[in-house]
């Protein structure tokens, strides 16, 4: 029960920390992390598929809802995220680490380097989805590609910091 209540927190704090922190910020009015991919990012490895499309779907609404812009971008983007992720983690593990159910996609189980692959997908992934719903246009791809790079790169900073955080705090 006390995990229900944990992932309960950490989704509340994924939502309310994009609306009011990494919304504001910006780079050249062109870059902006996406810091609540996090949540699906670092999801216990055996959550049920349906209930994690769900939980994306209503995570990138929530995000869509409370940020003012166009609802469904979000929504859309984070539903592929969550769609694509155990097909990704399953390329980025260890046979071991599939029969934790309780077992985290972090650094910590994952290694930097599987942990960087699997996050730096899952991330362009939406971004690009994002940004190509954005533009609804063909015509600039290759800009929108770019674009979502940028962002992907970027988001992955914050999440990379957010594991840093994490691996501190547990080691105190």
């Amino acid at each position: 029960m006390s995990s229900y209540i944990k992932y309960i927190g950490w989704f509340a704090l994924a939502v309310i920390s994009q609306v009011l922190l990494f919304n504001n910020i910006s780079l050249l009015n062109y870059i902006v992390p996406f810091g609540f991919l996090w949540f699906i990012i670092i999801l216990p490895i055996k959550v049920n598929h349906t209930l994690l499309v769900l939980i994306s779907f209503l995570l990138g609404y929530l995000v869509d809802m409370f940020s003012g812009g166009v609802i469904g971008l979000h929504a859309a983007a984070a539903t592929m995220a969550g769609f694509i992720r155990p097909y990704v983690l399953k390329k980025y593990h260890t046979a071991e680490f599939e029969y934790d159910s309780k077992a985290l996609p972090n650094i910590k189980n994952l290694g930097v380097s599987n942990f960087v692959i699997y996050s730096l997908i899952i991330i362009y992934t939406h971004h690009l989805l994002y940004y190509l719903l954005e533009a609804f246009s063909t015509k600039d791809f290759l800009l929108t590609m770019f674009r979502a790079l940028l962002n992907s790169v970027f988001t992955l900073l914050f999440i990379l910091f957010f594991q840093y955080i994490q691996i501190r705090t547990k080691d105190k």
